[in-house]
């Protein structure tokens, strides 16, 4: 620890441990804001064909990446491993390729670019969610609406939220695996919302002139409203593209218009919980008690960060929050991630701290400014 500082805060006196921490159990994961296909889940990702991470579980509208991790920073590739994290996480654009085959340019606060296209909008939510958020204005736009979702595709009629505005099922059937009443499975896809849905045309399976009625509107959009189409419905029972009603482009709009911007943000993982704390203190167990007693505050490079349960000194951190440029690598290879541990005296004391080594910040301050 370099610097151990102390300052009276409130009337108590608060003491900061700054750590330099080599940690080879690090990594970064990449929350990507898209619905565009990127690969599997557990798919290799490359940069320079040297394996680097895996396409991870995805969340709620957002792709998920891991990459690197201490099997792959002690493994053969480990440099690159150790240089791709360390760039990342200090904000810096990075193109990497899952399954060797699907370009993907990230950097931390900026949309991600996806086989060499900027994404624009993160969808407001699944195709069910879409018809739940809009149904009394999709009941005014058309007659019919389809939501594509690679998770959920929706359909408007046969949805509980149709249902409540007065809906009936008007006899259309997407192109999807039902689920329940108006929720159908999609399938991933390099076609609209990352499904295997290639037009809008496509989304539309069959409809049972038996409940449906030639005229009928059907729009088929997709979850940032970005992608849409109107048809309508023939005496035989298929469609035809018709011109966008002003309804219906005011629809799609307002789903765009409640659509977050697409980004990309950068986690830095880490795991502290070994020697690094012997430049804390005399007795290693006392400062991972503290954390998870709340007696010590972590923090990485001055931004806080989540500290996971059970044992070990295990984070995350969202590097938009940390000071500038403030990880780096060695050839360990391990990443260096700036560790602080801040909590009153008496606590640091308890734990057998380096008291001796303690300095008034202000005296640290004058040296820098020096």
């Amino acid at each position: 620890a370099p610097h151990i500082v102390s300052e009276l805060r409130d009337g108590v006196e608060v003491v900061t441990v700054v750590t330099e921490a080599p940690l080879s159990y690090s990594g970064v994961t990449l929350k990507l804001d898209t619905n565009t296909y990127i690969g599997e889940e557990g798919d290799p990702v490359f940069r320079d064909n040297k394996k680097v991470g895996m396409v991870n579980t995805e969340e709620y509208g957002s792709k998920m990446i891991a990459i690197g991790g201490a099997n792959l920073l002690t493994g053969k590739d480990g440099f690159i491993v150790a240089r791709t994290i360390v760039e990342l996480a200090n904000g810096e654009e990075v193109t990497l390729k899952v399954n060797k085959k699907i370009p993907i340019t990230v950097q931390h606060g900026k949309a991600p670019i996806i086989n060499g296209v900027q994404e624009s909008v993160m969808r407001i939510g699944c195709g069910s969610a879409t018809i739940g958020l809009f149904a009394d204005r999709m009941k005014e736009a058309v007659d019919e609406c389809i939501v594509i979702d690679h998770h959920v595709v929706g359909l408007l009629s046969e949805h509980l939220a149709g249902r409540e505005v007065g809906l009936s099922w008007t006899g259309v059937v997407p192109n999807a695996t039902r689920s329940s009443a108006g929720r159908y499975f999609g399938e991933h896809g390099e076609g609209i919302g990352g499904t295997t849905i290639a037009t809008p045309r496509d989304a539309i399976k069959s409809v049972d002139m038996n409940l449906a009625k030639a005229g009928m509107t059907i729009l088929v959009t997709n979850t940032t409203g970005e992608i849409y189409e109107l048809f309508e419905v023939l005496e035989d029972g298929d469609v035809k593209s018709i011109p966008m009603t002003q309804k219906a482009l005011e629809l799609v709009q307002t789903i765009t218009n409640n659509c977050q911007e697409s980004m990309t943000s950068v986690l830095y993982v880490g795991g502290t919980g070994g020697s690094a704390r012997g430049g804390v203190c005399k007795r290693p167990l006392g400062i991972t008690e503290a954390v998870h007693d709340n007696k010590a505050i972590l923090t990485i490079g001055g931004a806080p960060a989540f500290v996971l349960p059970g044992g070990g000194i295990n984070f995350m951190v969202d590097t938009g929050k940390v000071v500038n440029k403030a990880f780096t690598w060695v050839p360990t290879p391990a990443t260096v991630c700036p560790v602080e541990y801040t909590m009153t005296r008496a606590d640091y004391e308890a734990m057998d701290g380096h008291m001796s080594r303690i300095r008034p910040v202000d005296e640290l301050k004058k040296e820098f400014e020096g």
